[in-house]
């Protein structure tokens, strides 16, 4: 069968235009899940730090020995200020945007599969962070996981499935095409990104300052929710025993949020949520709770995110106590609003 030149012009240059239009995607890349290193127009831009950082442990990842999980509020924490607490050792800050306990577990199955489990885990909670979400084929961009994590077997049709619509998300989106131009064109015109990432240790270095204008509910009124809570210990259990078969150490940071925040948990449901984790983890690193900072917003990038200097003072052998201890300091402070 033979076609027309028009029909034939117009085929070839599809298939440029397509070409090129991956090829584009690839090369500017703007939230890294294809190369490892930092180009200049992306050192402040928003990343992927899911993909980045399992990237850059696939090939990096011997020598650790102290991991830090968890979601964005990681960030708080530096490498060095973990490096300070453990004499001198290694660190990585592995926490990524809105990750949970599941993709947690997954990641530490993921290292030990590479045989680099670190010595000691260091896992934040949040009290308004109890979610168990799985985010590996969410449709999100900065949700979507490193295939790699995720432990499928090349011969399984989970494998290619999850790879082939990990490609499309990045080559083939026109989000993605559109968020690439304007990367160059801030790049072209010197402006700046509100954060800064280092592949090395996993640190982000947040650059913005937002006034925390969300309404917050009163003292006592929010209730955590028993199938949540039930949800997040049963994954604690297994963070916990699949920890101890491996013979590691894990460290529980009790995120410093703002101190409203903190208090507007209903106290019974919060005794119970710290008694459920002291029987996994007897013990927890925590600023008191009278600690005037917690109530000082500039100790914070906004409502979420407290900054590195809070996250470093938490991070000391004196702020390591008892869970009993942060639930006594909890009763102490809802009595101030009871007289």
């Amino acid at each position: 069968m033979r076609y027309s030149p028009y029909t034939t012009t117009v085929a070839v240059v599809t298939v440029c235009v397509i070409v090129l239009y991956v090829v584009f995607n690839y090369s500017v890349d703007s939230l890294r899940v294809f190369h490892q290193h930092v180009a200049p127009f992306q050192s402040h831009s928003d990343i992927n730090e899911r993909v980045m950082k399992s990237l850059y442990l696939k090939e990096h990842c011997t020598g650790i020995n102290t991991i830090v999980f968890g979601d964005s509020r990681t960030a708080g924490y530096t490498t060095d200020a973990l490096g300070a607490l453990f004499n001198d050792s290694v660190s990585y800050n592995y926490g990524v945007q809105s990750d949970t306990l599941v993709g947690v577990l997954q990641k530490m199955q993921w290292l030990e599969s590479m045989q680099c489990f670190p010595e000691r885990i260091i896992l934040p909670v949040s009290l308004d962070l109890i979610e168990l979400t799985d985010y590996a084929d969410d449709a999100r961009l900065l949700m979507q996981e490193n295939p790699t994590v995720l432990g499928d077997s090349l011969t399984t049709r989970n494998f290619w499935v999850r790879r082939w619509l990990f490609l499309k998300k990045y080559l083939f989106s026109s989000t993605i095409f559109i968020k690439n131009i304007k990367t160059i064109e801030h790049y072209a015109f010197g402006r700046k990104y509100h954060l800064k990432f280092m592949p090395t240790t996993g640190d982000i270095y947040y650059y913005f300052d937002h006034p925390c204008i969300k309404d917050i509910s009163p003292v006592g009124s929010v209730r955590l929710k028993k199938e949540k809570v039930d949800a997040f210990i049963k994954q604690l259990h297994r963070i916990g025993n699949y920890t101890k078969r491996l013979g590691k150490e894990v460290f529980i940071l009790w995120n410093p949020q703002l101190y409203k925040i903190q208090m507007s948990y209903d106290m019974d449901s919060l005794e119970d949520f710290l008694n459920k984790i002291e029987s996994i983890f007897p013990e927890i690193f925590r600023v008191p709770l009278d600690d005037p900072r917690l109530k000082d917003i500039s100790q914070y990038h906004d409502c979420s995110h407290f900054k590195k200097e809070l996250g470093k003072s938490l991070l000391d052998t004196k702020h390591l106590v008892p869970v009993d201890i942060l639930m006594k300091e909890f009763r102490a402070e809802h009595a101030k609003f009871l007289n």
